[in-house]
This record gives structure tokens, sequence and C-alpha cells, in this order.
């Protein structure tokens, strides 16, 4: 069995959407070891240190980190990944305002346990919270998924980059478009990654405003140009909740 930890960066607005995400954990067909989470004050007159203590009373496998001045997403990953809280196998990135398949865990164990990959991503679809938005009751909803097979679960580890807008690359697969039969991007989410501990500890996410909102992206991109070692799971994995704000 493959050990993963979860880090997650919240801006305190995003505190009440993650607890119902740390709340769906105990539904999960494999849980993750340990959640380490680094929230950062911006929007909100809150107390963080009690939020935090709140919080890991509430989940033992919860760990906080409590930035005390505004801090990018970036900031808050790196303070995660500092060598005394995470000795995992894995490392898993997530967003703090989205809800995870509860199939999650049991998918990654599965993959890495054939492939042994230093990276994995998966899909995303933006129909899941367009759908939400119409129907409230369908966010953070163990409903919007399906139910998967884990012998029927496609992946592709072949990628070429093409450059695009912003000096930003996106990921292609010949047999990705081959089977969707379409020339698009593979639809993966930068921003919800698993990683090799050793990755995290060897690389850290930039930081600065001009940064904030793609340095997920860039973060997927440089790990992949430097380890070239990634499976992308062609399966929706998130129900992923446009923010409009940054961490």
């Amino acid at each position: 069995m493959v050990s993963f930890t979860v880090v997650i960066a919240c801006v305190d607005k995003h505190i009440k959407l993650m607890e119902q995400t740390l709340e769906s954990i105990e539904k999960y067909t494999i849980k993750p070891d340990k959640v380490i989470v680094s929230m950062s004050p911006r929007y909100l007159d809150l107390n963080l240190h009690d939020e935090s203590r709140r919080l890991e009373g509430k989940f033992p496998f919860l760990k906080c980190l409590v930035q005390d001045k505004v801090t990018g997403v970036g900031g808050n990953y790196n303070k995660c990944f500092e060598d005394e809280y995470v000795d995992t196998d894995y490392v898993t990135i997530w967003g703090a305002d989205d809800f995870y398949h509860p199939q999650y865990f049991e998918i990654l164990n599965h993959i890495i346990m054939k492939h042994d990959p230093s990276i994995l991503t998966h899909s995303y679809d933006l129909h899941m919270a367009t759908e939400a938005e119409k129907n409230p009751s369908l966010a953070f909803n163990f409903d919007v998924f399906k139910k998967i097979s884990l012998d029927k679960i496609r992946t592709y580890n072949n990628f070429f980059l093409i450059k695009e807008q912003q000096d930003i690359s996106r990921f292609y697969s010949g047999e990705y478009m081959k089977f969707h039969k379409s020339k698009k991007e593979i639809a993966l989410h930068y921003g919800m990654q698993t990683l090799k501990t050793h990755i995290v500890k060897e690389n850290n996410f930039k930081v600065g405003p001009q940064y904030d909102w793609k340095s997920d992206t860039l973060y997927l991109l440089d790990a992949y140009k430097k380890y070239r070692d990634m499976i992308y799971i062609d399966e929706i994995l998130i129900q992923y909740m446009p923010s409009r704000s940054y961490a």
C-alpha cells in the first residue's frame, strides 16, 4: 500500500468549504495518511490560530499551518513541503474549495502499484461546476461521481507540449486525441497533482503576484520537464469549483 500526504493551500474564505471535503474523507475507499493545510488571511477577520486548533481537534489526520500575512498559493504550498511535515511516499496537491471522488486514493494506489510513476495527473469537468451552480444540492455531493472500475481505467504517458499564450505550454497526446476524436489538449487539471515526495522536497512553487494565477501550471510543467515520468488518468476525480480568487 502506498502512503499519501495531501497538501492544501487555503485562503480564509475557503475554510468552511475545505471542512466539507475533510469531512468526506471518512467515506473514502482508501484514506490519505495525513492532510497538511496552510491557511492564510485575506478576506475575513478570522483568528486563524483558533481555526487551526478547532480543525485539528475535529480531524486527527490534519496538521494546520498558519500564515500571519497574505500569502500566495505558492507560498502556502511551499510551507507544506517543508521537511518536518511530509514523510509519505507521495504528496497530493489539492485546492481548498473543491470536492474529490471517494475512490481517489484507491485509484492512485492502483496506478502507482502497476507503474510507479513520479507524477500523476487526472481529468476534470467544468460541466460539474456549472450543474452545481444551477443546483446547489449537487455541490460537495458524492452522487456527482460514477463508480470507477480499476481494470477499465484509461491512462496515457506519451505527451508532447505546445506553447500557447502567456508563455505557458499545454499537454497533448496522440493516443488521447485518437481515443477522444479530438485535436484538443488533454483535459487535465494543472492544480491537482500527485508527486513522489522527493520532488516536492527538491522543487518549490514560484512565488510572487506575477505567478499567483499560474504557479500550479508552471509547477507541473517544470516537474514534467525535469523528471519526464508522468501518467495521466483519464477519469474525472474532482468536482472542480472555480474560486475566482487566489490563495
